[in-house]
């Protein structure tokens, strides 16, 4: 996948995160889960988000420190304020310029302790694949939520692009 078709797919995603809030209220958006884990679809929105935010603050320097998130609680609090920041991170995207393989580093996070930040050589085609793949994730999660709650949703939410590509080939 180029990196033109990651960006694409990448907006698609975050549109369809935006088209999910349109038909949640405040309330069921910052709803605590249910059983063992009490994450509400709110906090995995922000999460998700928090992810974009520090891919384009680190662009500037080169160094993207994903575990450094601003955790804005607002974000998941108010189906508004995603959506603004939604439509804040698709403007970015459409107007992205670095090539797939413009050279990265990728703060390190094993959960010791580090004095001073350890970095891993990556490259912008491969974070905005972590993005793609860590968007997925949370949308799948989301999904579960939403359904469990006895909500329907979007057609394709949480389905990866390759698991798209390969029901299209099997139902054809």
């Amino acid at each position: 996948m180029s990196s033109s078709n990651l960006i694409s797919v990448l907006k698609e995603t975050l549109l369809q995160e935006h088209d999910l809030l349109t038909h949640l209220s405040d309330e069921q958006y910052a709803a605590p889960g249910q059983g063992y884990y009490k994450s509400s679809v709110g906090m995995h929105i922000r999460h998700n988000l928090d992810h974009f935010g520090a891919f384009f603050e680190g662009l500037s320097s080169g160094r993207i420190d994903y575990e450094s998130r601003e955790r804005n609680t607002l974000i998941e609090e108010s189906t508004q304020t995603a959506q603004a920041l939604i439509n804040t991170y698709i403007e970015e995207l459409q107007n992205f310029s670095l090539e797939a393989n413009s050279a990265l580093y990728i703060r390190e996070e094993d959960g010791a302790p580090l004095k001073e930040a350890s970095w891993i050589e990556s490259s912008c085609g491969r974070e905005l694949q972590f993005l793609l793949g860590h968007s997925v994730h949370h949308h799948a999660i989301i999904a579960m939520m939403i359904v469990q709650n006895g909500f329907s949703l979007p057609a394709g939410f949480g389905v990866a692009p390759s698991t798209k590509r390969y029901q299209t080939k099997v139902n054809n």
